[in-house]
């Protein structure tokens, strides 16, 4: 497996070469942002700090390394541009960006498009950090070299963080495991579907010992936990990019590289990445191991353990406003194509009444119909006919 990765000085001779680069470092500034040369490389000062300008010959290159590698996932338009803006810079990068991953023939060739969506959307509050986890199990899949044949998922409804493991049967022993060990022990309220292996004897031993509560939705209703439902679509968009095409035995082997790529992307709902709002930091990329961190000598661990929870605390309470937000939004689209029926039905029907051998049989319907928005008379229709006996 090859890692794209962009020296230092590489960029730097890119960068002498470039038109476009040498004619902002002539200009001084661009857009009202200063650009500069810092360390031997052009740099530009954005809002979010100090930004390497990258030449257009690099652009492929940057795109594969956060875009099309395993660590990046083959993920949509604002992950990936949020991943190349924390360290590049260079004129309508996100136009660029969505340009790309419109073009990635994996992306188009195996995502599919989301589903037309009628009921009412209600979301979902999320409460406090580790109070509501959604679970779920994927599976069957094509069995591995490994063994495995099911992927157990969870995740925290306020920083998305995401859980998963591979197992070989989804039994309520495999389930209640998964649950202590990676959900309980390292990091409420349980929101599962209605499985058998979800909500059988095992599991509701396990909630009453943990003093926790689950809470099952409408049976066959799988958009009720469609946080975890959208994640095993995510994880599986970004499994099937990498594993073996023709013996698909290895699906196994990605399934973690999907989760790391899924946690350390920035989220679209709450603005940023899964791992930052649950550990308080962000993961780094391999190349982003190249670049200079900016911290000299370690300081105390007392002023570090303070700035640290202000820093998670103020993360929260802008994702909770994000999340908020982005509800509310995805509200006003959705329900869009809701249309509120009141029904005021009167449906008599009278059907086949015999009178007697040999005579006609009658069929009486009488419907009367009401609805919203229409006029309030009642439309009754009388059908007769004849049939044989």
């Amino acid at each position: 497996m090859q890692t794209l990765q962009l020296a230092g000085e590489d960029i730097a001779v890119a960068q002498r070469k470039s038109r476009l680069v040498q004619r902002l470092l002539q200009a001084g500034e661009d857009k009202g942002m200063k650009v500069e040369r810092r360390h031997g490389l052009v740099l530009i000062i954005t809002a979010a700090g100090r930004r390497v300008v990258l030449p257009p010959e690099l652009w492929p290159v940057v795109f594969k390394e956060c875009h099309d590698s395993v660590w990046d996932g083959h993920l949509r338009a604002p992950h990936t541009h949020a991943r190349i803006a924390q360290v590049y810079w260079w004129p309508a990068l996100l136009q660029e960006v969505k340009q790309w991953v419109r073009g990635c023939q994996e992306c188009g060739s195996r995502k599919a498009r989301p589903r037309e969506i009628v009921p009412p959307l209600r979301s979902i509050k999320g409460g406090d950090v580790g109070d509501r986890w959604a679970l779920d199990v994927a599976g069957p899949l094509p069995t591995s070299d490994g063994g495995p044949r099911y992927v157990i998922a969870a995740l925290e409804y306020v920083t998305r963080y995401a859980v998963a493991v591979t197992v070989k049967q989804h039994t309520a022993e495999n389930v209640a495991e998964f649950l202590m060990k990676h959900v309980v022990l390292k990091f409420g309220q349980l929101l599962t579907d209605g499985a058998p292996e979800l909500t059988g004897k095992v599991i509701e031993e396990l909630v009453v010992l943990l003093q926790a509560q689950q809470i099952n939705p409408v049976p066959y209703r799988p958009q009720m936990i469609g946080l975890v439902e959208r994640f095993h679509r995510t994880w599986k968009d970004c499994v099937a990019t990498y594993m073996h095409e023709d013996a698909q035995r290895d699906w196994d082997v990605w399934v973690d590289f999907a989760v790391y790529a899924y946690n350390s992307g920035q989220h679209s709902t709450v603005k940023l990445s899964p791992n930052e709002l649950m550990m308080g930091r962000a993961l780094r990329s391999p190349n982003e191991l190249l670049r200079s961190t900016g911290v000299s000598e370690a300081g105390e661990l007392t002023a570090y353990h303070q700035q640290l929870l202000a820093a998670m605390k103020s993360s929260r309470t802008c994702a909770e406003v994000a999340r908020t937000s982005e509800q509310e939004r995805q509200a006003k689209y959705y329900n869009r194509k809701v249309r509120n029926r009141r029904r005021s039905v009167l449906e008599i029907v009278f059907g086949c009444l015999s009178l007697h051998e040999g005579l006609r049989r009658l069929n009486l319907y009488i419907s009367g119909l009401g609805r919203c928005g229409w006029s309030s008379r009642q439309v009754m229709t009388i059908s007769w006919w004849s049939a044989r006996t």
